[in-house]
């Protein structure tokens, strides 16, 4: 049985190899959260206002609510959420009554938690 020794440059060959192939393996396993594809829902939160309809909240997310529910006969809560899993979990309740539009919205998150009603009903 023959040895044959590694050859120095041979190692160091296969260290690189190895420390790129754990690398990439890192780097997909989703350890960072600054690149997650979510709708800025403390933007959201700022731009909407009162009075505005479903439509044009929908259209300043940017995205379908993760929920819906009914709050009395003319009122819809909408919710939508964002950085699941991670530090940066955002959600936005809005409260839309149909004939009113919107009538109060919440965000909480890493940015903090706001509040606003507005007449109606």
């Amino acid at each position: 049985m023959r040895n044959t020794p590694w050859i120095p440059s041979q190692r160091r060959l296969f260290l690189a190899a190895l420390v790129a192939a754990t690398g990439s393996w890192l780097a997909g396993c989703g350890g960072g959260d600054d690149n997650y594809q979510s709708p800025d829902l403390d933007a959201a939160y700022e731009a909407i206002a009162g009075g505005m309809s479903y439509a044009h909240v929908r259209g300043i997310v940017g995205a379908d609510p993760g929920s819906q529910v009914a709050d009395g006969d003319k009122v819809q809560l909408y919710r939508w959420e964002s950085g699941q899993g991670t530090y940066l979990y955002t959600s936005l309740l809005v409260r839309i009554h149909e004939r009113d539009g919107v009538t109060g919205k919440t965000v909480t998150g890493p940015n903090g938690n706001k509040t606003e009603t507005y007449g109606g009903e």
